[in-house]
């Protein structure tokens, strides 16, 4: 499995607006198409760690989901994140990882 950028755009830094839904891509190799995975969002480089499900029960060969909106999480808002493509229950057994990217939760007034 591997994945592509999340929210797919080009800028260096991807942002996900925790308010709004988030498309994910990857590609996998043959023979994984029915293995069923669990999406986090996670993040090890501030105290304490980050592990968040935020997608359960996404399938390989789809190739392809949106991860709906998760709303405001007690979390630090930065571009230390990543999402981990792992086994449901067990998110340190990691299929595959995003670069890192940024968190956002804009509020109505920010706009």
């Amino acid at each position: 499995m591997l994945w592509e950028k999340p929210g797919g755009g080009e800028p260096a830094q991807t942002t996900w607006d925790l308010k709004e839904p988030l498309t994910v891509k990857w590609s996998h190799v043959s023979g994984e198409e029915n293995k069923a995975f669990c999406i986090y969002l996670t993040n090890r480089v501030d105290y304490p760690p980050v592990t968040e499900l935020v997608l359960r029960y996404a399938v390989m060969g789809r190739d392809e989901v949106t991860i709906p909106p998760s709303g405001p999480m007690e979390i630090p808002i930065n571009c230390n994140y990543r999402l981990w493509a792992s086994a449901c229950g067990d998110p340190e057994t990691i299929y595959a990882e995003t670069e890192l990217f940024c968190i956002d939760i804009r509020h109505n007034g920010d706009l």
